[in-house]
């Protein structure tokens, strides 16, 4: 979906853009920002997650400050969390406050740190810690076949049984050569925001599953 500038809704931040409105788990939030190349990015990045109407919640990324001291802005519903003088570390906070929000606002469900991918109609959980190769795996799993469902966070639906699909980007830092070739590369514009968080959109290794799946396996 092309970028479209953001109206007079905010103020002082005409000629903005604004991405699809985005379902994140329990957290419905639209991306703002007065790059455009930033809105084609999470739009690439969140496409599986896309849905219609208007979002609660409004996450921002920009620049400010004088010509001095120029510096990037994250913010959430008006409140600023991160500046920094650097585009691709304001560019991971942004994502990284999309997650914890979505987190800690499906709070009615249990939250694993795990990844999650399809097979035969059911979910294989991978839970790690940090840095212990989650993604990897799970990307390893998406180019052998099996569908995503998500990474970072498995929610749980205590009265169902099923996991509820959350097809966020995968982050794989420098993706290993066994992985072969991966069907996604950004624009020369987009790489100054990802740097070398190696961050590729679900649809890059497979269809992501839309549906809540029952777990088979952990």
């Amino acid at each position: 979906m092309k970028s479209v500038p953001l109206s007079s809704d905010l103020s002082g931040f005409d000629g903005w853009y604004r991405s699809s409105r985005l379902a994140l788990l329990d957290f419905d939030v639209t991306i703002h920002s007065d790059d455009a190349t930033v809105i084609e990015l999470i739009e690439e990045l969140y496409e599986p997650l896309q849905v219609d109407g208007s979002s609660d919640h409004v996450l921002m990324i920009g620049r400010a400050g004088g010509s001095d001291r120029p510096h990037f802005f994250v913010a959430l519903d008006g409140r600023v969390v991160v500046r920094t003088p650097a585009a691709s570390v304001a560019f991971a906070h942004l994502l990284f406050e999309a997650n914890q929000q979505a987190i800690e606002r499906t709070s009615t469900m249990v939250r694993l740190h795990a990844a999650a991918a399809v097979a035969d109609g059911v979910a294989i959980v991978i839970p790690g810690a940090m840095g212990a190769g989650k993604s990897t795996l799970a990307a390893g799993l998406l180019t052998r076949g099996l569908g995503y469902i998500t990474d970072e966070v498995v929610a749980l639906d205590v009265n169902s049984g099923l996991v509820r699909p959350y097809a966020r980007p995968l982050s794989l830092g420098v993706a290993p050569e066994s992985l072969g070739p991966i069907g996604w590369s950004p624009s020369v514009a987009a790489s100054r925001y990802l740097g070398a968080s190696g961050l590729v959109p679900a649809r890059s290794l497979g269809e992501p599953i839309i549906t809540p799946t029952p777990p088979g396996l952990v």
